[in-house]
């Protein structure tokens, strides 16, 4: 019975999904690829991570922002 406890216990305690997280920060560059602003670096795991890693906006004239994360 103790045993029974243990083990049912240890599955429980034990969590099988483990979530990839990364720092990322916000990088804006020019029209000329020149970095102009950073922001902060944050943690962002699950889907948040999916939603903005690599993702690029396009500013036209203005260059582009791009998500950065490590």
């Amino acid at each position: 019975l103790l045993y029974l406890i243990v083990l049912l216990v240890m599955c429980f305690s034990f969590d099988s999904c483990q979530k990839t997280c990364k720092t990322c920060k916000k990088v804006t560059y020019d029209a000329n690829g020149n970095i102009t602003s950073t922001g902060s670096e944050a943690e962002y795991c699950g889907a948040e991570l999916l939603a903005i890693d690599g993702k690029t906006v396009d500013l036209g004239a203005l260059g582009k922002s791009k998500w950065e994360c490590n």
